[in-house]
């Protein structure tokens, strides 16, 4: 796309910045509504903010745009070649369709979170054990992530457009909002009472009214009778 823009300008005689100046989206245009792109999923895409003419400005400004055919030259003269490309890019993050993860309470009380979302360098494992913690009320050590084992989550879309934590770690924090469903259901079985009479607190299960602590299930997932449980969710 940047390059056919260079050859449009080398055609009309254009300078290669003054052509995107003519074609980008102004500030007094905004929102502006694209409607269906038939691009990510065919999502009705909206600009809704920003300074796309003053971003390009000062890139040019960095890069000492004005300065370049001169110095390009002098390169010349030398033997060398000298280049300088632009480009601008809106990009869609955190797109869809859907992620699947599954979490798991072991026997030791820690919680494993599986989850369909590869990394690639980005950290995208720290900040989704981060988001299960967070759900759970529990340290960031008794959290472990195991990723890309199709064998616990066979679907799953792929590690993109910064989804890693939009998508993936969203998913996860609803897997872990799964699991303290079930915990609690398996609580009121064994205290035989009702499920809304419970509430999950700081990582162990508090019996309303009364206030007092009956279990920390994650400290030690095989008391009152609660066995090891999972919990699978998918995030559309």
């Amino acid at each position: 796309m940047e390059r056919l823009l260079d050859e449009a300008a080398r055609i009309l005689e254009i300078d290669r910045a003054e052509i995107r100046r003519r074609n980008l989206i102004q500030p007094s245009q905004l929102p502006l509504d694209r409607g269906r792109t038939g691009f990510a999923n065919s999502y009705h895409i909206i600009y809704d903010e920003g300074d796309y003419p003053r971003c390009l400005e000062a890139g040019l400004s960095l890069a000492d745009y004005e300065q370049f055919e001169s110095e390009r030259e002098a390169a010349a003269a030398r033997g060398k070649l000298l280049g300088m490309g632009i480009a601008m890019y809106v990009e869609i993050t955190a797109v869809g369709p859907y992620e699947t993860a599954r979490i798991a309470l072991q026997p030791d009380g820690t919680v494993l979170l599986f989850s369909s979302i590869m990394p690639v360098g980005q950290g995208s494992e720290t900040a989704q054990r981060q988001m299960v913690a967070e759900e759970l009320a529990v340290g960031l050590d008794q959290v472990a992530i195991r990723q890309g084992d199709t064998d616990e989550v066979p679907d799953a879309v792929g590690t993109f457009a910064s989804r890693g934590a939009a998508v993936g770690g969203a998913v996860g924090r609803m897997a872990a909002r799964e699991l303290v469903k079930t915990i609690l259901i398996c609580f009121a079985a064994e205290l035989d009472c009702e499920p809304a009479t419970l509430h999950w607190e700081n990582g162990g299960v508090i019996v309303l009214g009364a206030r007092g602590r009956i279990h920390s299930a994650v400290e030690n997932s095989g008391a009152a009778g609660v066995a090891p449980r999972s919990s699978h969710a998918r995030e559309n």
